[in-house]
């Protein structure tokens, strides 16, 4: 024990010698440790909790591969789907997300906005189980040919962007010059995630 306390105390004189260097060590530390702490904080959220789903065990990816490259995952179509839906009795249920979010611009008063967008089909909610905190999520109806354009909203993209506006259902939003209405917001976490 007094070995260790004699090497505590000499390290201690060597760093109050070095005042610059000790500062200079303290200052790099305290940066990596938040450094880390952000991107933990991040990977956590977005890799690591799981999104807000009810029964997620019993949910299976589906991912077509090409027969010429097998190791190559590809997107089905909205036909190819709509058979899966018809045909196939070994699911309970079935659902498409689009593999990638992709930006679409809001224009609305002011400087024009970017936002992610995940595309799924309107049975997507009602298979994950993940109701509407304000409003109602999609439905199998809204993806009927002639059917209006419908959005559901992040819980995120409502604060951040809309302030959490209690009236943004029936709200009209302008996404790339279409005009889309405000159906529902989603619960706090289920962020759209597809990469």
């Amino acid at each position: 024990m007094t070995g260790i306390l004699e090497d505590l105390r000499y390290a201690l004189r060597g760093l109050l010698r070095n005042a610059g260097f000790t500062g200079i060590a303290i200052l790099i530390l305290a940066l990596a440790i938040g450094a880390s702490t952000a991107v933990f904080s991040v990977i956590d959220k977005v890799l690591l909790q799981p999104l807000p789903i009810t029964d997620a065990d019993r949910i299976v990816v589906i991912w077509p591969r090409e027969r010429a490259n097998p190791t190559t995952i590809s997107e089905i179509s909205h036909w190819t789907f709509r058979s899966w839906q018809q045909y196939a009795r070994s699911f309970e249920a079935l659902a498409a997300v689009g593999s990638v979010n992709w930006p679409m611009i809001l224009r609305e008063h002011g400087e024009p906005a970017t936002f992610p967008v995940a595309a799924v089909s309107g049975s997507f909610f009602s298979l994950v189980r993940t109701p509407a905190v304000l409003g109602r999520s999609l439905l199998p109806e809204d993806d009927r040919r002639g059917a209006t354009n419908v959005v559901v909203m992040s819980h995120r993209s409502w604060v951040r962007r809309f302030g959490a506006d209690p009236h943004i259902i029936g709200r009209s939003l302008v996404l790339d010059g279409a005009a889309y209405t405000v159906v529902g917001v989603m619960p706090d976490g289920m962020e759209a995630r597809a990469r």
